[in-house]
């Protein structure tokens, strides 16, 4: 259709008709009306839906709607009227006031607002105690009135009985700040096409045996040759992947450009563990082969409906969503091969396959994107805070609620939770119901309660207890708390721990999703983790199955069903349930050396209580320290997902300057001392941050001899190292160098390399000239050993001074030597 101004005439039937069969030209459109010169677009809908790509079309402008979604309203409407006003538009405000006693002149100098409060952790970036202004307000107002109805009293009560009400409205500010600041969820931001490059090497196109998917693995071989790259198809039977085979594929001669996976895109799940889904498994043995075969060539895993980029996109494979969240362990686990994740439109087109294209050639600037027809979306974590933002709903319950685990340590908390929120009948679920007090639970919790030995992940058992609930007590709310917490590292990991941990979260999950899904409830519950969100060093497997919860809340809710994805942060007093306690202390005391700091439960039930009551479909709730968490996670490879959030780039900006500032310094106090000190002064610096890495009060108990990995080290503790020793010295060491150089004094030996190479170079010229001695040694092919015999005259012929007069230069001496004597010179004066 046409972008250009029309007069009106042109709108007959004959226009509505193309308007129907030919494409919108909405970006054209708008962008024609912003070039006339309009800075202000009003959406006059019940709901927004194009405020926002306005708003990325037009950069220069600004875009309001006018009513929102259950707020129909004429405060809604006034407030829209508002916003118009604020960006420039000529309000007449009369209508809203007929009836006014009077009108009041404004003074015409710029009102004063000054702030007494200590401000809250993160300063103007962080949540904000926005909550104070009302108070202050009505204060300084001298209005009565105002301040106590703030304070909820009628107005006759004394100063004496304010004095409480006062304590407990600042208190529950306090405690919304501190709930704002943990609050969280994931976005989709249109980003910039990266401008045409070429691709070099051989690029391997790894795709399961699924003529479904040839469709996709034709367009992307042909859109790699367009861009230069060499193709190399292998076409794997999805359900007997295993890695040795695709080693074997992917040790292929000549430069390696990187590594393409449609895997993801094979249906159905894995023959002998039928709760993994193949593509999952499939995309699993890969990783291992590349780790195997291919170390450091960029592994980039493809998926297709994995993900929801908003209300219009829903997700359309729950199986696939498991895969970004393997993918997002793979890149903290094995950062020197992760490429990247990409989820591709329904339909297999050119125009989608250059795009990808155009993201691999930008070597891994997006790791995380969505390809759609618009663009290229990135993913973002942000920050939503609730401050003064109403309530969409009232929630509360009634009736039964039903709690998968319920006797465990998070559910039995939400147990007596939901009871103060109304239910009058608890359905606790649990494995085995041998050890269930049932009295004492009813009378802790006040009501009935039922426990039910019930795999969730059975669903004709899971049916049996749906249908005994009581009909006079129907079931009201569903909140599922069940998982188990497997943890291991990716190497090591099979299909049958990946099927283990999605039995329990992801099958119960869809059983309890189906089963109630004509049911009327108040609430739909599931309970999440971060580790899906960004993921979880030796989580693969939970990692994956909690990112299949967050895609299931998104179809959920697009089939108009209430649900609430909660990805949460470690609970201080409620953990996993783990069998084996010390593991589990040990797992949170890493957490925190990370900077995950455990969240009291009695507030995170509030930030439940928060998600439900403002409708969210998936927040993530988790305390972050991101001075400690942004430089480790970003350090193996700096990744967009944090990008937004202001106090990580102000951390990362201060550790990049804080590395060039301590780099120069510690390089000129290296150059000031002997060379034996060198070496032992970086040793004692490695061992001071090793124990700063480990939490250890000093560096007494590390022997500077003993390996990291007999220290305690994981990947992430590695990266933490690199990162502090990088800002110390200002060396460049790789995500690997831990692992390169096992112990504090040989990874000393190796910063001293770096940082004074000339002081280091004869240690190294020996360690060398040991090294070629053990090889010409073991030389007894007679050509072969002549052909070297050549090469080190010569060299010596390079090394040696030219001699005085009279005398034979050492040159000449070996130049008339024979064989033998060469080779007993090598032997002799070398050892």
């Amino acid at each position: 259709m046409s972008s250009e101004w029309l007069d009106g005439e042109e709108l007959d039937a004959a226009y509505w008709y193309r308007n129907l069969r030919e494409p919108v030209r909405f970006e054209q459109a708008v962008r024609c009306v912003a070039e006339d010169g309009h800075g202000l677009f009003v959406e006059v809908s019940p709901h927004p839906v194009l405020v926002p790509a306005i708003d990325e079309t037009a950069e220069d402008a600004r875009a309001v709607g006018s009513l929102r979604r259950d707020e129909g309203g004429l405060d809604r409407f006034l407030r829209s009227v508002g916003e118009a006003h604020v960006h420039g538009a000529d309000v007449d405000w009369s209508p809203a006031f007929t009836g006014a006693e009077r009108w009041v002149d404004l003074p015409t100098y710029a009102f004063q607002h000054e702030r007494f409060w200590l401000e809250a952790a993160g300063g103007d970036d962080g949540a904000r105690d926005s909550g104070d202004a009302g108070f202050w307000n009505a204060v300084e107002a001298g209005d009565p009135k105002a301040l106590t109805d703030l304070l909820g009293l009628d107005g006759e009560q004394s100063l004496a009985s304010a004095l409480p009400a006062l304590s407990s409205w600042r208190r529950a500010k306090r405690d919304r700040s501190v709930l704002d600041s943990w609050r969280y969820r994931v976005a989709w931001r249109p980003v910039p096409e990266p401008p045409a490059a070429g691709l070099r090497g051989t690029w391997f196109v790894v795709a399961p045996s699924d003529p479904a998917v040839k469709t996709w693995i034709d367009q992307c071989a042909r859109s790699l040759e367009q861009r230069g790259a060499q193709v190399a198809r292998i076409v794997v039977d999805a359900a007997e992947a295993d890695a040795t085979s695709l080693s074997a594929e992917l040790a292929a001669e000549g430069e390696r450009g990187g590594i393409l996976s449609l895997l993801a895109l094979t249906e159905g799940t894995h023959p002998l563990h039928p709760s993994a889904p193949l593509g999952l498994t499939a995309n699993l043995a890969l990783v291992k082969a590349v780790a195997d075969a291919a170390a450091g060539t960029p592994l980039w895993l493809l998926t297709s409906g994995a993900v929801s980029t908003g209300d219009a996109d829903p997700v359309r494979d729950l199986g696939q969503a498991a895969v970004w969240g393997l993918a997002r362990t793979v890149a903290l686990e094995l950062p020197r091969q992760w490429g990247g994740v990409v989820d591709l439109p329904a339909d297999a087109g050119e125009h989608a396959t250059d795009r990808l294209c155009a993201v691999l050639a930008a070597a891994g600037a997006e790791d995380q994107v969505a390809i759609r027809e618009p663009g290229v979306m990135g993913r973002r974590l942000v920050r939503a805070p609730l401050a003064e933002t109403a309530v969409t709903r009232e929630w509360r319950t009634s009736g039964t609620a039903l709690v998968t685990d319920g006797t465990g340590p998070m559910g039995a908390r939400v147990a007596a939770w939901l009871v103060e929120q109304g239910a009058e009948h608890l359905v606790l679920t649990v494995d085995d119901d041998t050890d269930a007090d049932h009295a004492a639970l009813e009378a802790e919790l006040g009501v009935p309660v039922t426990v039910a030995a019930c795999d969730v992940a059975d669903r004709d058992a899971l049916a049996s207890v749906l249908d005994g609930i009581p009909a006079d007590r129907p079931l009201t709310a569903v909140v599922h708390t069940a998982g188990v917490l497997g943890a291991g590292a990716l190497l090591e990991a099979g299909p049958a721990e990946f099927a283990a941990t999605a039995r329990a979260k992801v099958r119960g999950a869809l059983n309890l999703h189906e089963l109630t899904l004509d049911t009327d409830l108040a609430a739909f519950v599931l309970f999440s983790s971060v580790a899906g969100v960004w993921g979880g060093s030796e989580q693969g497997a939970y990692g994956a199955a909690n990112a299949v919860l967050d895609a299931l809340a998104d179809r959920r809710r697009a089939l108009g069903r209430p649900v609430t994805s909660i990805a949460w942060g470690p609970w201080a007093d409620a953990g996993m349930g783990a069998e084996d306690e010390a593991a589990e202390e040990a797992r949170r005391e890493q957490l925190r050396r990370r900077g995950v700091l455990p969240m009291p439960s009695e507030r995170t039930l509030g930030a439940l209580r928060d998600a439900l009551l403002h409708g969210d479909t998936a927040v993530t709730v988790v305390d972050v320290d991101w001075e400690r968490f942004a430089p480790a996670f970003n350090a193996a490879r700096p990744s967009a997902l944090l990008a937004e959030l202001p106090e990580v780039r102000r951390v990362l900006d201060a550790a990049n300057a804080e590395a060039a500032e301590g780099g120069q310094e510690f390089a000129a106090l290296l150059a000031g001392l002997p060379q034996d000190e060198r070496e032992l002064r970086l040793v004692e610096l490695v061992r001071r941050e090793v124990a700063a890495v480990l939490g250890h009060p000093s560096a007494e108990a590390l022997p500077a001899g003993r390996a990291f990995t007999e220290l305690g080290f994981d990947s992430l503790a590695a990266v933490g190292l690199r990162n502090r020793l990088g800002a110390a010295t200002g060396a460049k060491l790789t995500a690997s160098a831990v692992f390169d150089h096992p112990t504090p004094e040989r990874l000393a030996g190796h910063l001293l390399r770096q940082l004074a190479p000339a002081a280091s170079a004869a240690g190294s010229l020996d360690e060398e000239l040991d090294r070629l001695r053990g090889t010409v040694s073991a030389l007894d092919d007679e050509g072969e050993r002549r052909r070297v015999l050549a090469r080190l005259q010569a060299l010596v012929t390079e090394l040696a001074p030219a001699p005085a007069t009279g005398e034979v230069s050492a040159a000449e001496r070996i130049g008339s030597a024979s064989d033998e004597e060469i080779f007993r010179f090598i032997d002799t004066e070398l050892s």
